[in-house]
């Protein structure tokens, strides 16, 4: 790169040598040579160099290594809600919970979400439940009553035509079996 300056390699020894051309007062006398051996600059420049790209290798690879770990850890969450999702039921949906420590902020903020959607859907349930419950419980008492009202007039009812004897036990057999129907809802509910 400078002009009048190689690099020489002499029985494993690197050397530096500068020419130039002496001059006083404008007039030539003759060439200037400096040598310099830099046999011990050049070993540590080439050990640098190699301890450097030894170095870089380490590091690309320590850094590959704790980004796969911390994008692993960033994904246990995750996997956590996936398996809580697996197991819910309508029996638990109130108890259940998204418990996650030290997780990244954006996972834990769509943990609270989906506590909040859990909770929601639990107060849905339990008003679903209790509705069907009421409406059950409140539509049983006037069907038994019914119910029972049409079974007396059975039993006393000799003196009705056979056609109104059937229209009676068809009506009580339907009344028994929405009875029945209810009972069940009331039983799921």
């Amino acid at each position: 790169p400078f002009p009048g300056v190689t690099l020489s390699e002499i029985n494993g020894r690197y050397w530096v040598l500068c020419a130039s051309t002496l001059a006083i007062n404008g007039e030539s006398i003759g060439d200037l040579y400096i040598v310099q051996d830099i046999h011990a600059e050049q070993v540590m420049l080439l050990h640098v160099m190699r301890n450097l790209a030894v170095a870089t290798v380490i590091t690309i690879a320590g850094i590959s290594i704790a980004g796969g770990i911390y994008v692993a850890r960033s994904l246990l969450p995750l996997r956590r809600i996936c398996q809580l999702t697996e197991s819910i039921s309508a029996d638990h949906l109130g108890e259940t919970r998204i418990e996650l420590n030290r997780a990244p902020t954006e996972v834990q903020q769509l943990a609270e979400r989906f506590d909040e959607m859990l909770t929601r859907l639990y107060t849905a349930w339990e008003q679903q439940r209790q509705f069907v419950s009421n409406v059950s419980h409140e539509l049983r008492t006037p069907l038994t009553i019914v119910s029972g009202y049409l079974q007396s007039v059975q039993r006393r009812g000799k003196n009705l035509s056979e056609p109104q004897q059937e229209a009676l036990a068809i009506a009580t057999t339907e009344a028994d079996r929405t009875i029945q129907l209810l009972q069940d809802l009331l039983t799921l509910a």
